[in-house]
């Protein structure tokens, strides 16, 4: 789906028809984020009191360029990398490109949303590793070699400006228009923007 999506996009950007034309003199500013990111937030089972998984600490690093439509919109490209995890002798790298449009309703505050194209890699050493399934375990295999999963997703935002620096609220849906397959991830960040004529 995603790379149909992707396609269409393509055709439409290099048809003479299409109306925007990219002038790279908008791309005014560039941001830096770091902050955590919440995989599946409340729908994992985290222990076999069925209590579901929390907030916790996976950092996360970003990098974005907003391009400014007028002085209230912006369309904002950003890419980012979760820093690798490792549980269960199951490493992972989550990778992401996404891209948000950005509604400045007050100096203070940005409304964002958008989509994120994701791509996680997974790999570990081979085996079995026994885990608790409520009151049992069960035996679960190791992947003995590395996989690539990509997903698509539609993302809402929520950004408080304070001059350079910003905090946001980010929710990222899994397979929004399949319910036994939705999920929701959330990330929360601190970004600091620069004005590109200063960075280079």
């Amino acid at each position: 789906m995603h790379i149909r999506v992707l396609f269409i996009f393509l055709a439409l950007a290099t048809s003479e028809s299409f109306a925007f034309e990219l002038d790279w003199k908008k791309f005014e500013t560039a941001s830096f984020q770091a902050g955590t990111w919440l995989e599946n937030l409340g729908q994992v089972r985290a222990n076999r009191d069925d209590d579901t998984n929390g907030f916790g600490i996976t950092p996360f690093i970003g990098a974005s360029s907003a391009y400014n439509i007028n002085s209230q919109h912006q369309i904002i490209p950003e890419l980012g990398y979760v820093i690798q995890q490792s549980s269960h002798k199951v490493t992972k790298n989550l990778f992401f490109f996404r891209t948000d449009y950005a509604y400045s309703a007050y100096e203070w505050l940005k409304l964002r949303a958008g989509s994120s194209f994701m791509i996680l890699r997974q790999s570990g050493s081979g085996g079995e590793d026994t885990l608790n399934n409520g009151n049992t375990t069960e035996t679960y295999f190791i992947p003995e070699e590395g996989r690539n999963t990509y997903n698509q997703t539609l993302d809402l935002g929520v950004e408080f400006v304070q001059k350079e620096i910003s905090t946001r609220l980010q929710l990222y849906t899994y397979s929004p228009f399949d319910e036994q397959r939705r999920s929701y991830t959330f990330s929360l960040s601190l970004s600091y923007t620069v004005s590109l004529e200063e960075l280079f």
